[in-house]
């Protein structure tokens, strides 16, 4: 397998291409043997696994993620100087951490479109989409356990926060009330500590000392943050093939996300819209009033600014590391710019 194109495929399948396309082809060169072998690493950590867990696994893997953790885990491990062999299986842990949360929010959302396609518990139920993704966490578990007591700590501060974030979200689910300071919660919890992990582990397996692993790990939460920032502005304007995902498909779930909130801040009209969406309304006829309404509120611009203010704070944090290989530096700038620009 050649890791070049297949990084640069994963990004334009997901509607990455432009600069993210690029970006990923600059660190699967970089990175020459651990981009190469990471797919076949991700899969054939499902040996082992019974037949229908496998089948379950299998399914939201091969389907395709953007890989974007693992890739920064591994470019955080060179840019602070680690040597060969890349920690292959610290990278897998981050891809199998994050595909164990989407099998488990999928059955807790009753979520029927996952990357393109119907999801784990749509195709094989509700039970075994749960048992999938306690496969996969076990794994995480074991991958990590194996690679060393330091990073048992750090790993579960991370499950800690994936599950706060989720009783969060699960609170207010339906509710069109959410705060700024509610929401801002939930994706530090669900989304930027999966980056932050992966940034760290990347450090930490490496040996740096310790204010570098933790600038690191800073840059991930960062980066983290304005990727899901920008997820949502997506889900508002992206074209929906492309995402993987109806458009507004969190708020039909009844989770309220930044671009949403504002608007309804400043538009006293726009409350009643996603009341009527959240409640199961008609979606074709609701939707474009909410577009409207968003749009028209400037909430689109001031989310996609604060997503351009954790990139620089991740930038910023970059600066914390000890003897940095700059090569490796530039490219994770450029993937956390690549990121906001999609």
């Amino acid at each position: 397998m050649d890791a070049l194109p297949t990084l640069v495929e994963i990004a334009k399948k997901h509607g990455l291409d432009g600069p993210m396309a690029e970006v990923m082809a600059r660190s699967a060169e970089l990175l020459g043997q651990g981009a190469t072998d990471l797919e076949s690493a991700l899969l054939s950590s499902l040996d082992g696994a019974s037949k229908k867990v496998n089948e379950v696994c299998g399914h939201i893997m091969e389907a395709g993620g953007k890989m974007i953790r693992p890739v920064i885990c591994m470019l955080s491990y060179r840019a602070v100087r680690g040597e060969d062999p890349l920690p292959l299986d610290l990278a897998v842990s981050c891809e199998l951490l994050h595909n164990s949360t989407l099998l488990h929010d999928d059955v807790i959302d009753e979520g029927e479109v996952r990357r393109g396609r119907p999801s784990a518990r749509v195709v094989y139920g509700n039970a075994l989409s749960i048992l999938g993704g306690d496969y996969l966490l076990m794994r995480c578990v074991e991958i990590v356990a194996a690679s060393g007591p330091r990073y048992m700590a750090p790993f579960v501060e991370t499950l800690r926060m994936l599950v706060e974030g989720e009783v969060v979200q699960l609170r207010l689910r339906g509710s069109v009330n959410t705060t700024q300071e509610e929401y801002l919660e939930i994706i530090e919890c669900k989304t930027a500590s999966l980056f932050r992990w992966a940034a760290n582990a990347g450090a930490m397996a490496a040996d740096a000392d310790k204010k570098t692993c933790e600038a690191m790990g800073l840059f991930g939460r960062h980066v983290g943050m304005a990727f899901q920032l920008i997820d949502d502005v997506l889900d508002l304007s992206a074209d929906a093939q492309a995402l993987g995902k109806d458009l507004l498909a969190d708020i039909g779930e009844g989770k309220m996300t930044l671009p949403v909130i504002l608007a309804a801040e400043r538009c006293n009209e726009l409350r009643p819209l996603l009341a009527d969406l959240a409640a199961g309304g008609d979606a074709q006829e609701i939707v474009p009033g909410i577009v409207e309404f968003v749009t028209n509120s400037n909430a689109i611009a001031d989310v996609k600014a604060l997503a351009s203010q954790h990139h620089q704070k991740g930038i910023e944090a970059l600066a914390g590391i000890t003897n940095p290989n700059k090569e490796m530096i530039d490219v994770l700038t450029e993937l956390s710019g690549a990121l906001i620009l999609r």
